[in-house]
């Protein structure tokens, strides 16, 4: 047997790579104002259900034992009412810390908390709460071997360039087209290495994939999923109103 094969077992019926050899962090990101959505309550803490969004996001990780370490980015007007949230929900297995003015900071901030013996992190947007444990094993098995992944799906509306009068120039082909989600994965010390370059630059990306092209970092991919949208809207939280009572009732 080779050392490739001894690495991989067997879970639940798939076939995956021995966490025991992957240390491997989560970072959820909740530091944001939520201007979009025009509410006065910041988007994580409204109502999902009976439960606020941020604490469907973090339940949707509990299944998955490979993750060694967990931070909770929040803003810095939130942290009393995070804290309050975690012990009412049960949920103890977070780290808390204050995000920044960008979420590249708070990005920055989340990574400051893994320690050293963090081999592989997970970044996750706080609203995006339906994140499933099959994508979460597609992801992990990926970073393990290839240092940087992203889940993505095909992009089915067609798509025009449009000048700045809003007049069409052109299609896009949709081929190779595809929608960027999170949980990104990458390796740690890579990531903290490109972080700090670009932080040095002033240099501001709206995702870790986007900061590691910069620098020709290779990111892979691997199937997203629909239903792992992010809340962004109030027509997205109705969205997401009708999957949660359509799935779990009103819960």
């Amino acid at each position: 047997m080779t050392k490739r094969e001894k690495e991989w077992e067997r879970k639940n019926g798939e076939e995956v790579l021995n966490s025991d050899q992957h240390k491997t962090g989560l970072v959820v990101v909740a530091a944001g104002n939520s201007r979009r959505m025009g509410e006065r309550v910041r988007k994580p803490y409204l109502p999902l259900g009976s439960h606020p969004l941020l604490i469907h996001t973090l339940q949707a990780f509990q299944k998955t034992q490979e993750l060694t370490k967990k931070v909770l980015v929040v803003h810095p007007e939130e942290w009393e009412r995070t804290e309050k949230l975690l012990m009412k929900y049960g949920i103890n297995d977070y780290e808390l810390i204050v995000g920044g003015e960008l979420r590249q900071e708070s990005v920055q901030r989340g990574l400051s908390l893994l320690g050293n013996g963090v081999e592989y992190v997970l970044i996750h947007d706080g609203a995006r709460p339906f994140v499933s444990p099959s994508l979460l094993r597609r992801i992990l098995n990926e970073v393990w071997l290839r240092g940087a992944v992203i889940p993505v799906i095909p992009v089915l509306d067609t798509v025009k360039k449009v000048d700045a009068e809003g007049k069409v120039i052109h299609s896009v082909g949709r081929e190779f087209l595809r929608a960027a989600q999170t949980p990104q994965a990458f390796s740690l010390p890579l990531l903290k290495e490109v972080m700090e370059k670009a932080t040095k630059m002033g240099e501001i990306y709206t995702d870790e994939a986007s900061m590691m092209e910069s620098v020709g970092v290779p990111v892979y991919t691997v199937e997203g999923e629909k239903t792992n949208f992010k809340i962004t809207t109030p027509e997205d939280l109705l969205i997401a109103e009708a999957w949660v009572i359509g799935r779990w009732g009103k819960s």
